[in-house]
């Protein structure tokens, strides 16, 4: 990354890039910013509506920028054209809300979590020229609660599993623990000896 656009996102909240490399994407204070890579480093305000925005993320094939906004009162998922934002924009997400929308690496579902209950729930993206969707579905809960500016949860390349990062502190009986087991099926044949 150039040094001018490493010192314009160093402040900011998530960073992500769109999967061509071409922009740069990340939240600041309220707002969704972008900018290129290569050429016309300019840096472009892409939302700056009422409330707090985060969380951007590009759709795999660079056509849509979801990310999340509380002004409705409440944390929703959005989803725009990319980068031209100011054309539409879509509520994804309803009732109780949602945060941290995560594409799936063929752009087929949007993922999403509500950060009061941890529900993770699916949206199927149906491909074509204008933004369309399925029917969500609820997948699991994994948390009673995820802070909204953090990354809580990635999906997996193949789309069939997901990565999560977990708080620690207050509330939390005993730290988390790595257990290695080296040579498993020696060990098992010793305590198990056949009769």
């Amino acid at each position: 990354l150039p040094n001018q656009i490493w010192k314009s996102v160093q402040a900011a909240g998530t960073v992500s890039f769109t999967a061509d490399g071409k922009w740069v994407i990340f939240f600041s204070r309220s707002d969704i910013y972008g900018m290129q890579t290569t050429g016309d480093t300019t840096v472009r305000t892409l939302v700056a509506d009422q409330g707090t925005q985060g969380n951007p993320t590009v759709s795999p094939d660079g056509k849509w920028l979801a990310y999340q906004s509380d002004e409705s009162g409440s944390l929703q998922v959005y989803v725009r054209p990319f980068p031209d934002t100011k054309v539409a924009k879509r509520q994804i997400s309803s009732g109780a809300g949602g945060a941290v929308p995560r594409w799936s690496r063929d752009g087929r579902e949007l993922f999403y979590a509500d950060i009061q209950t941890g529900d993770v729930t699916s949206v199927p993206v149906v491909p074509g020229a204008a933004f369309a969707t399925g029917v969500p579905k609820r997948l699991f809960s994994f948390s009673p609660y995820m802070p909204a500016q953090s990354t809580p949860f990635d999906v997996s390349p193949d789309g069939k599993r997901f990565l999560f990062s977990r708080g620690v502190g207050t509330g939390v009986q005993k730290p988390d623990e790595l257990v290695l087991v080296q040579n498993f099926v020696e060990e098992l044949k010793a305590k198990v000896k056949p009769k």
